[in-house]
């Protein structure tokens, strides 16, 4: 599960990048023509003689090809910092995976070609940094078929006062999308595997404890957290609280809801936000289970914008602050009509949340919202979703 608010947010940067990506997109510089242009017009097929494999492109013509595909300012101007190509569809063509050395771990870009042009797909693939692709496209089960393995943090990053957990999700190329496959039954071994790794800290352990959850025990890591939680750091209870919203069961609301009086400021606002926006009393909402695509239209992309807002709004329980009418706010609307700003799982989440909602529109050292809109926030309440 997401943490929001708590989730660091500089792990899910995407690039979006022009609609139709193909060799011609853009005009060569000088240097492109010897180099990204080569690369563009060579034999990209599994079954080329030389193959892209077994004969790869030099980094520069790596650098030039990206850096025409994706354009100025994108990340491929920071230049390649490692790439590959893998047969990753089994359709016949290969596919370009490649980082670039934009210090900030790293996200995995990968290239596939498609008739004349190209597909490019992105995923943040961990945090550490990747020295090479081939670390993160293994063959799990030695059947031929290769997966993408991203890590992925589920706790914070707190710098130098703790350390943060991850976890190994599996996505693989289904006919017309490359889909989170961590779930299917041929993949289970190699997660019961890791789980009989011995634990080197308190990251390891809660690594381990999520990876048992993801088997089917939904209270694994409780009692850890439990532990963690009345630590004497408040880095490690922040920790605490993450794991107890990862975990996302009524036994760890109720941890929650002890947490939400401690005694630092930092760990207050850490369960109050993760008890708020957790999904302990019911289904939570679907996401997405595939990697985006970086060359959505401008349609498509509103229409991905609408589905993540409808996602954030689903809930029985709903913030709601009354509408803005002809220059004032009319407190008096009928509430149905009120303007919704999130949806919540329960009143108890909704009424912690309201100070939550009303403070995104009060950023830090930015201007203030205008009269009428902190004045319509002062009326933000809870109401019941008649939708939901």
């Amino acid at each position: 599960m997401k943490i929001p608010l708590l989730e660091p947010l500089a792990m899910i940067l995407q690039v979006l990048i022009q609609a139709v990506w193909v060799a011609s997109s853009a005009p060569p510089s000088a240097g492109a023509a010897s180099e990204g242009a080569t690369l563009a017009s060579r034999d990209w097929s599994v079954n080329a003689s030389p193959s892209l494999i077994k004969s790869p492109p030099s980094i520069d013509a790596v650098n030039q090809f990206t850096q025409q595909l994706m354009g100025d300012g994108t990340e491929a101007s920071a230049g390649v910092n490692t790439f590959a190509f893998k047969d990753l569809r089994k359709t016949g063509n290969l596919s370009l995976l490649v980082t670039f050395r934009t210090g900030r771990g790293a996200e995995l870009y990968i290239i596939d070609r498609v008739g004349a042009g190209y597909e490019p797909y992105s995923k943040w693939a961990t945090v550490y940094g990747i020295d090479d692709v081939n670390d993160v496209v293994p063959d799990i089960n030695h059947d031929g078929m290769l997966e993408l393995v991203f890590d992925m943090a589920f706790t914070s990053y707190q710098g130098a006062g703790h350390c943060f957990s991850t976890w190994p999700v599996i996505y693989a190329w289904r006919g017309h999308e490359y889909s989170n496959v961590s779930a299917e039954a041929r993949f289970r071994r190699f997660y019961e595997d890791l789980i009989k790794q011995p634990d080197s800290d308190d990251c390891s352990v809660a690594s381990t404890d999520k990876i048992r959850r993801f088997l089917g025990n939904s209270d694994a890591g409780l009692s850890h957290a439990v532990t963690w939680a009345s630590d004497s750091n408040p880095n490690e209870r922040i920790f605490a609280v993450e794991i107890l919203g990862d975990i996302a069961t009524v036994g760890a609301a109720d941890q929650l809801r002890k947490m939400k009086t401690d005694k630092n400021k930092r760990v207050v606002e850490a369960a109050r936000s993760t008890f708020a926006y957790g999904h302990f009393f019911g289904k939570p909402p679907a996401e997405a289970q595939a990697l985006d695509r970086d060359d959505l239209s401008l349609a498509e992309q509103d229409k991905q914008e609408r589905e993540d807002t409808q996602r954030l709004k689903a809930g029985p329980w709903r913030v709601v602050i009354p509408p803005i009418q002809k220059g004032k706010v009319n407190v008096t609307a009928d509430p149905q009509s009120w303007d919704f700003l999130r949806g919540f799982d329960s009143r108890e989440q909704c009424e912690i949340g309201i100070p939550l909602e009303v403070s995104r529109y009060y950023t830090p050292g930015g201007p203030p919202p205008d009269e009428l809109v902190r004045l319509a926030l002062s009326h933000a309440k809870c109401l019941a979703n008649r939708g939901a």
